[in-house]
């Protein structure tokens, strides 16, 4: 519910914000921040948590979005809501995770309803999320400030369910036990630098295109080639060795 609530909430106040904070090119970023870092960690914590204790990597990033959505409330100026929106995405990457542990902790026989009342928690916070957004900012146009610390109260409280519910079964791992080295290269280094660099450039490219840059501009055209040419690296790489991301 708080990773959809994430979406829909901050997106239905963005007229709110650029009214109070200003620098309208940038006030995109405000979704696609966390938009962004969900793309770029979504697949490093998903290796990770084949090797790693599922429990901390999936009640750690709700505690850091926590963080950002306090930074976010508290914000008084535009760069530094985006940044708190980074932060917000951390716990957007953990949606694979939290997705599997019905599969983990309940019999075959409860799954099933276990996804459905997850999906209408979903429902749920796309539904508070826009109505919110409206609510609060009829009240008050500065209201929107309330979205994010509504956002921290739901990040707190799955970290802290987590935290205290969440208990994964012991997997017993054959072979040695990993070093360091190992769990860094468990998160296909080389790959994750191709796509992290390609979706960023990607973006900046698309959201610079057409408002603040034309699209013949070398600020757009030139992010936007070097993005597809890292883009068609990564396909090849991944496409060459059998265990890349």
């Amino acid at each position: 519910m708080s990773q959809v609530f994430v979406v829909v909430a901050a997106g239905s106040v963005i007229a709110f914000i650029i009214r109070d904070l200003g620098d309208a090119p940038i006030a995109g970023w405000i979704i696609q921040g966390p938009l962004l870092i969900q793309s770029v960690l979504s697949p490093i914590v998903g290796r990770l948590s084949d090797v790693l204790d599922r429990k901390y990597l999936a009640a750690v990033p709700p505690l850091i979005a926590f963080v950002g959505a306090v930074v976010s409330a508290t914000a008084k100026s535009m760069s530094v809501l985006i940044g708190g929106g980074v932060l917000i995405g951390t716990t957007l990457s953990t949606i694979s995770i939290v997705q599997a542990i019905p599969s983990e902790i309940l019999p075959l026989k409860f799954r099933a309803l276990a996804n459905g009342f997850a999906f209408v928690g979903g429902a749920v916070g796309g539904l508070i999320g826009a109505l919110g957004a409206g609510a609060v900012t009829n009240i008050n146009a500065a209201g929107w400030r309330y979205i994010f610390w509504i956002q921290a109260a739901f990040h707190g409280a799955t970290s802290l369910g987590l935290l205290l519910f969440y208990f994964p079964p012991k997997r017993h791992r054959q072979g040695p036990k990993m070093s360091i080295r190992d769990y860094i290269w468990a998160c296909d280094p080389i790959g994750s630098c191709l796509f992290i660099s390609s979706a960023t450039l990607l973006l900046l490219a698309l959201d610079w295109a057409g408002g603040a840059y034309a699209w013949s501009n070398p600020h757009v055209a030139v992010p936007l080639s070097l993005g597809l040419a890292l883009l068609v690296a990564f396909a090849g790489y991944g496409k060459c060795l059998d265990d890349a991301i």
